[in-house]
């Protein structure tokens, strides 16, 4: 079980190659719904123990292992792009340029977007300040 974040920054916990995001936190519990929106996936974490998860219901589809790696990959970019501060086109290079599986590279999106997403999240920790004078 690993957190990482979506595209517009919220929480993502990938578990068995399952990906959820927060349906609604309260009363010391986190309640999880599969980021797929028509699937009926939902479990639970516990604050304080949110490395135990409990499945509240079980998913209407089936793991599609293409594409756990490729978010996996992307959702890693992400997370790179947030918590440092190398380049981005550095960080792609470093993280894309040893993908071999073809399936894996059909499956992503063209390097623009993937740049985009990285920068994007890199606006939100780090702003771009105004120029003075």
């Amino acid at each position: 079980m690993n957190f990482s974040v979506t595209n517009r920054g919220g929480k993502l916990l990938n578990y068995k190659g399952y990906e959820y995001v927060i349906d609604k936190s309260g009363s010391g519990v986190t309640y999880w719904r599969c980021r797929i929106r028509e699937c009926t996936g939902r479990g639970m974490t516990y604050f304080g123990d949110e490395n135990k998860f409990t499945h509240s219901q079980m998913h209407s589809h089936t793991r599609n292992d293409v594409s756990r790696k490729v978010n996996k990959i992307i959702n890693d970019a992400k997370t790179s792009a947030y918590e440092t501060l190398n380049g981005i086109n550095g960080l792609y290079d470093n993280l894309f340029g040893k993908i071999v599986e073809p399936e894996v590279i059909v499956g992503l999106p063209r390097r623009s977007t993937i740049l985009q997403r990285m920068r994007r999240l890199r606006c939100k920790k780090w702003p771009i300040l105004p120029k003075t004078g």
